[in-house]
């Protein structure tokens, strides 16, 4: 059984999907935005499509409503994406929007956030599990929902006035796995029996799900074994789980230092296989997840 050593769990709009969402209520947080819980839909909400290594795609909604009688168009508008106060992204939503009378339309702005991009940009994001950014828009027509009498005079009660909507994007790390107590028992000079205690780590700010991942046991750059879990429990958000893992050496090599008396003590393990996101199932690569932990 997959013991927990898990931290508090930050809250805000993602999107999740509904088994995401049952882990993040276990741990103390609900998303104000879903319908599981009776609110009313936001006007404005950001809703994460997919993560993975290399970025993150999610779609801004915005519910425009149109007060008047007769139809109301909205034509294409530009937006700018703002982080850490400048301008990162520019954009125009080039679909025509066309509102009946006292009618809501949704006008849906896709966003792509490469991490390459975003570090080369703002260093300091490459350690964060999320950042933080905000909309400007000014798409012609009120925002559902929103008091006319509110409206800058400039734009008047048509227009509603320009958009500024503030939210924070979800940046996927690798669950990192840190080595305990080793025991291995040798089957003589074919093989031996390994069984390691580890500790898997969840960096992100969302649940992992592991049932997909398999281990490899490295030592050097050489592989030596591989290794199965004896659970598969996600892992909560920002949270630690220790888990058991059994498998068997082969490499002639080392069964010799085995047979020697030595250790495994410059082993190290690495994932391959798939995680599971709330969003969608992410397939690691074992070069690339290398290179980062060394890099760590």
């Amino acid at each position: 059984m997959l013991r927990r050593n898990a931290r508090p769990t930050p809250c805000f709009s993602i999107g999740l999907t509904a088994a995401a969402l049952g882990a993040i209520v276990a741990a103390g947080c609900t998303d104000p935005a879903s319908p599981d819980f009776g609110a009313p839909r936001e006007p404005i909400r950001q809703l994460i499509r997919s993560v993975d290594l290399a970025a993150t795609d999610f779609l801004i909604e915005i519910d425009l409503e149109n007060p008047q009688e007769g139809s109301l168009r909205v034509r294409p508008f530009s937006y700018e994406l703002m982080i850490a106060g400048q301008p990162y992204l520019r954009g125009e939503h080039s679909v025509e929007l066309r509102i009946p009378g006292g009618a809501v339309r949704t006008a849906a702005i896709p966003i792509r956030i490469r991490y390459r991009a975003l570090y080369a940009r703002y260093s300091n994001l490459a350690e964060e599990p999320a950042a933080e950014y905000e909309l400007h828009a000014d798409p012609g027509a009120p925002v559902a929902g929103r008091r006319y009498a509110d409206a800058p005079a400039n734009n008047g009660a048509r227009s509603g006035g320009p958009i500024r909507y503030q939210n924070r994007f979800p940046i996927l790390k690798p669950p990192y796995i840190r080595v305990g107590d080793t025991d291995f028992d040798n089957d003589g000079w074919t093989s031996a029996k390994v069984k390691m205690d580890v500790r898997i780590e969840n960096p992100n700010i969302f649940p992992l799900g592991v049932e997909d991942l398999g281990y490899d046991l490295v030592m050097g750059s050489t592989p030596i074994g591989r290794l199965t879990a004896s659970s598969n429990d996600p892992i909560g958000a920002r949270s630690s789980g220790h888990v058991e893992l059994r498998g068997k050496i082969t490499a002639r090599h080392v069964l010799g230092r085995l047979l020697a008396g030595g250790g495994l003590d410059s082993a190290k393990v690495y994932p391959h296989g798939a995680i599971r996101t709330p969003w969608n199932r992410v397939t690691l690569d074992p070069a690339e997840l290398r290179e980062m932990f060394e890099r760590d």
